[in-house]
């Protein structure tokens, strides 16, 4: 709304969070794309001319890795800063040219919350928390409750637990997956990562899922067994949800003869 009143340029002044933005601009029959330091976007150019967009570029690699899936790479790449990529649609979808911007500095703004500490609003993310005494993402205040004073309590953290498991079976369901905690899933490979000090391992990655892309993670696995498009079976221990896309851990991670 802003941009079709008083333009992008105006606009972009008074930009204040994490973005990736995409507009049609009707008058120049152009698509744009421009993201700031705190959003990733990835762009691939296909050899028939096409062109495919994501924040998560494991996603567009699972996509083109199908062998279902037609079109090969020419080049793929994640957006520039401050960068706005201009796609020229007024006959096909044709790459047009990049606009250097200086992007506004972001202004951050930390409300107080009972049972929070402040310092714990430096990592805030609009998608989700960070929850320290985890270590790992959490859904936002909007979809979870959190309790500055837990009980140490066994019965207690025999709740907790339970409590964790079933939000992390809701998160399984509800993106299709007939798995729960402690189930075994089977998953695809298509990355493996080793360790910087110790190459015998590392991260396998895959995805599973027909109707959307769901990632699969395993860590401490044998580099020795990796094979590019094996089969593997793992059994669900966490997940969480990242830019839409969910994300499944597994251990541990054994390959399928």
């Amino acid at each position: 709304y802003s941009i079709a009143k008083q333009g992008f340029e105006e606009t972009l002044k008074n930009m204040n969070g994490k973005f990736t933005l995409v507009w049609h601009d009707a008058k120049e029959q152009t698509l744009n794309f421009i993201r700031n330091k705190d959003r990733p976007f990835h762009l691939v150019e296909t050899t028939t001319g096409d062109w495919f967009g994501a924040s998560e570029e494991d996603m567009i690699m699972w996509l083109f890795k199908r062998k279902s899936f037609g079109p090969t790479i020419k080049r793929h790449f994640e957006m520039e800063v401050g960068v706005q990529y201009v796609f020229d649609v007024s006959s096909g979808f044709k790459f047009k040219e990049e606009r250097k911007h200086e992007l506004p500095t972001f202004r951050r703004h930390y409300p107080v919350y009972s049972g929070y500490n402040r310092n714990w609003y430096n990592d805030y993310d609009d998608d989700y928390d960070y929850d320290y005494g985890r270590g790992t993402r959490q859904p936002n205040a909007s979809q979870s409750s959190y309790s500055g004073n837990r009980s140490t309590s066994q019965t207690s953290t025999q709740t907790d637990k339970e409590s964790k498991e079933a939000q992390l079976n809701r998160i399984l369901e509800a993106h299709g997956v007939k798995a729960e905690v402690g189930d075994f899933i089977h998953f695809e490979s298509f990355q493996f990562d080793p360790y910087p000090k110790n190459k015998d391992k590392g991260k396998l990655t895959g995805y599973c899922g027909s109707a959307e892309y769901i990632e699969v993670q395993a860590h401490g696995f044998n580099t020795e067994d990796y094979v590019e498009g094996g089969e593997y079976r793992g059994k669900i221990i966490s997940a969480y949800e990242m830019n839409y896309i969910l994300h499944i851990i597994v251990a541990p991670a054994t390959p399928i003869k």
